[in-house]
């Protein structure tokens, strides 16, 4: 399975609905709001996220920000997905990352941020939850695997409240630096 086919067969069920959110892919229209939640978000995003050590300017987040939206169009293994309210469109509520590891069997890896204005209600889980449930049911998605940095325990509620069980990640066998605590999603479709 290509990571196109993955894409495609989650581009049909887009939007995601959850009882309080919508999940889409990007769109050019939200990126004000994107933008405004990682300034918004942007003391925590530094904290627990890599990427965000070196703070991106508006300039370089645009350009990520497009490239999130090519990249559903053009089989890209790393697919985004932005949530905001039911109600408004205007404020992003939290960015779901799904890197597809292996094509065949399907492993994706999801990682997440959340605009800190709307964290501890919630919200991140509920996104989660209606991405791992779209995966199981409209892909071959045979397991889905994420972490989170030690002592981010809001990060382990929301992956312990979604299923996920902790795991060994394989690679630390071989040198690989842990710095994550991984979990691993098994579901199975039904």
């Amino acid at each position: 399975m290509s990571y196109q086919i993955i894409a495609e067969a989650l581009k049909r069920v887009l939007p995601l609905a959850s009882d309080r959110l919508v999940l889409n892919a990007p769109q050019p229209e939200d990126f004000e709001a994107f933008y405004s939640a990682m300034l918004n978000s942007r003391p925590e995003l530094q904290r627990w996220m890599n990427w965000a050590k070196n703070w991106p300017d508006e300039k370089q987040c645009k350009i990520f920000f497009d490239e999130s939206i090519s990249h559903w169009h053009t089989g890209h293994r790393h697919l985004r997905l932005n949530g905001f309210t039911q109600d408004s469109a205007s404020e992003m509520i939290c960015s779901l990352g799904l890197t597809i590891d292996t094509p065949c069997p399907p492993v994706i890896y999801l990682s997440y941020w959340a605009n800190t204005k709307f964290t501890g209600k919630g919200y991140t889980s509920e996104a989660c939850k209606t991405v791992l449930k779209a995966l199981f049911t409209h892909t071959a998605t045979q397991a889905v695997i994420t972490g989170h940095k030690r002592n981010n325990t809001a990060s382990q509620r929301v992956i312990e409240s979604c299923g996920f069980i902790p795991h060994v990640d394989p690679r630390a066998e071989f040198g690989y630096k842990m710095t994550k605590d991984h979990y691993t999603s098994l579901c199975s479709k039904g």
